[in-house]
């Protein structure tokens, strides 16, 4: 659920997410998006776990889940350099840096 939307600069979002075990937790995830060089540059943030390990399965799993989605993009056509010409470098959980998505196929840094 969008809790702001600050057009173009900020989204904050509310997530429940719920596991296997039914066991579920809510979750606040920010983005925000800069001009950069005439790109821009977006920054994840997402707080509220409630344990390390799960924070830390998110941190694994975040940088795979961008480096899907450029993928998609690329196969849709739309340009997607930031992710591949090294101007978005990290992912941030609220405690660190994921660093950058692995390249798309065919494409290196």
């Amino acid at each position: 659920m969008f809790e702001v939307i600050e057009r173009p600069h900020r989204l904050l979002l509310a997530s429940t997410e719920t596991r296997l075990d039914g066991s579920s937790f809510h979750t606040q995830l920010g983005f925000t998006f800069e001009a950069r060089e005439g790109k821009t540059l977006m920054t994840m943030t997402q707080r509220g776990f409630p344990t390390a390990e799960l924070r830390e399965e998110h941190e694994r799993g975040v940088p795979n889940a961008f480096a899907r989605l450029a993928r998609l993009i690329q196969l849709t056509g739309t340009q997607t350099d930031a992710l591949h010409d090294g101007t978005a470098q990290s992912f941030s959980s609220g405690r660190g840096s994921f660093g950058r998505p692995p390249p798309a196929p065919g494409r290196s840094r």
